[in-house]
């Protein structure tokens, strides 16, 4: 009979693995400071160089702190150190497609996985049957599709995804949309705990809540032409696509600054590394999104994943489309948005009018979406580190 992973001993270890380089934001975001202030020893681990095909490049924001980093080169590397971890060790495993599960369930480690998806309108989440019925035609063909994809781009997580054998995770910690990964819609219920929206612990951390109009426009940039994954999963823009892009968002921000007098800024994706000039003479402003969107008067956007604190914050919005934005996001975003939120999209490469037509608020469905998957529960006001803190200590 197989063990169970054993519960019964205290956790004085936290490793935390992921296959990003560690960035201060990065830092901050997943509140490794927590961890040290209650005294854990805690290591974070990056299985980016044998996750991917290329090994992402290092980001300017690179973390190099006091916390011991550990940058594996190898499969085997990353198994032989999951192999001296002790029982008083817990795994945190933030995860994506691209990281090696085999080899963590392998180990039989105590492990827990963080899921985060801000939006059920991310397109890998937004087709329900897709997650709930796994015979489906819809979920057969999309995994023969994302299998396929990732062989020709030779990710190794493309033969794990076939071959991973169960080692059951302690807990599954889920926020926003996370339940829609089909690893948590298989999972025990007994593993899941739900968290916040990552953006929402800001507002929780925040000590002025007090939310205003300082006259401007916010551009919640994606990163397109300049995000690191892009290159990573083989799926950047030309520098044609690049030009064409930035051409017709600068003509869009222009309009916007005409008609309502006031400026447009940037809220610079926090992965991705600028020149400066990407929207012109625009302000370009990175790791402030919270401040800026707390702040605008409204906000345009491809719908990111930090549009759910403007969404929470009541802010009104655009949203902008064309047929490289949707190129960007496997087409599926703007038909998801539209159903669910019933607002008209601005396209690009349509004649779209006035493009003031096209900013959206409805109260309802804003509170619909808060609910659905801002805030999981509006009266625990534990950040997403404390709730997972608190489930570690019973472990």
């Amino acid at each position: 009979m197989e063990r169970k992973p054993d519960k019964s001993k205290t956790i004085n270890n936290i490793i935390i693995t992921t296959n990003e380089w560690y960035t201060n934001e990065k830092f901050r975001r997943n509140g490794i400071q927590y961890f040290i202030d209650l005294g854990y020893y805690v290591e974070l681990w990056n299985e980016s160089a044998f996750c991917f095909s290329d090994i992402p490049e290092k980001p300017q924001d690179l973390y190099e702190g006091t916390v011991i980093v550990r940058d594996f080169c190898t499969r085997e590397e990353f198994r032989e150190e999951l192999a001296k971890l002790t029982e008083d060790t817990l795994l945190l495993c933030y995860y994506s497609d691209y990281s090696d599960m085999q080899s963590v369930c392998d180990a039989r480690v105590k492990y827990c996985n963080v899921y985060g998806a801000s939006i059920l309108c991310d397109p890998w989440y937004s087709n329900i049957d897709f997650y709930y019925n796994r015979y489906s035609i819809n979920r057969i063909k999309t995994e023969l599709i994302d299998f396929i994809l990732d062989l020709k781009r030779g990710f190794p997580q493309a033969k794990l995804k076939k071959k991973v054998k169960a080692w059951p995770p302690i807990y599954n910690f889920i926020s926003g949309a996370g339940d829609y990964f089909p690893l948590v819609r298989f999972s025990p219920t007994e593993t899941i705990r739900h968290l916040h929206t990552y953006d929402y612990d800001s507002y929780l951390e925040d000590t002025d809540k007090s939310i205003g109009d300082r006259g401007y426009i916010l551009f919640v940039d994606d990163g397109f032409g300049v995000h690191p994954e892009e290159k990573l999963r083989g799926t950047g823009p030309s520098t044609h696509e690049i030009s064409l892009y930035r051409d017709q968002m600068n003509k869009l921000f222009s309009e916007l600054e005409e008609l309502t007098g006031k400026r447009v800024i940037i809220a610079a994706h926090p992965k991705a590394e600028y020149q400066g000039d990407e929207f012109g003479d625009r302000e370009l402003l990175q790791y402030q999104t919270y401040e800026l969107i707390k702040n605008c008067s409204f906000f345009i956007h491809h719908w990111s994943t930090v549009a759910n604190i403007g969404l929470f914050m009541d802010k009104p919005m655009i949203v902008v489309v064309s047929k490289l934005v949707d190129k960007m996001y496997n087409n599926s975003f703007r038909k998801v948005l539209k159903k669910y939120f019933e607002c008209n999209i601005l396209d690009l490469d349509e004649e779209y009018g006035n493009p003031i037509d096209y900013i959206y608020y409805n109260e309802e469905k804003y509170n619909e979406h808060d609910r659905d998957f801002t805030i999981r529960n509006k009266n625990d006001n534990r950040t997403n580190i404390e709730i997972i803190l608190d489930e570690i200590s019973k472990i």
